[in-house]
């Protein structure tokens, strides 16, 4: 999904021979894409809303998660800070599931992969009504999460120690 426009998806869906909802295989990391993507996941990891909406009328799976980390799409998007994704993805499953936690062992939410990177996407999130005393496996909050990164925003942690986050919890 590296510098691909909506018109050239678009064209690609329109043969009918695209499979949405494969995984990419062995040979792919040669092009830089990590394994157990698919296009849904991997347009929205970019913050590529425009071809995600393009996959989405061709009947890709917007429930679809990476079979490694359980992350779905709108994870992927706060992982990698992509603003205007996110917000699209909200916008356009204004009943998404907030508090919902992937399958790896940490049981990240897609609030506490916003605060991996210290992502104004925390904002989005919460103004979306996401709990924000949600915690992880390890029961890191999203607070703790964008305080263990070099990318912290401050700002994400004034947000959180005014909604009352325990400035002394600490993790397993």
């Amino acid at each position: 999904c590296r510098r691909v426009s909506a018109g050239a998806v678009r064209e690609l869906l329109a043969g009918g021979s695209v499979d949405l909802d494969s995984s990419n295989r062995a040979g792919v990391p040669r092009y830089g894409l990590q394994p157990r993507n698919t296009p849904m996941l991997l347009a929205m990891l970019n913050g590529h809303w425009e071809v995600a909406e393009q996959l989405l009328h061709a009947k890709a799976n917007a429930e679809v998660r990476d079979k490694g980390t359980g992350l779905d799409a709108l994870a992927k998007a706060m992982h990698n800070n992509r603003v205007a994704a996110a917000t699209w993805w909200l916008a356009r499953f204004p009943h998404t599931d907030l508090d919902r936690r992937s399958g790896d062992i940490l049981g990240h939410t897609p609030l506490t992969c916003a605060g991996l990177n210290g992502s104004p996407t925390v904002h989005v999130l919460l103004d979306a009504r996401a709990n924000p005393h949600l915690v992880q496996s390890n029961t890191a909050n999203f607070v703790m999460c964008a305080c263990a990164w070099e990318a912290s925003n401050p700002d994400i942690v004034e947000r959180g120690l005014r909604l009352r986050l325990d400035a002394n919890q600490q993790s397993k």
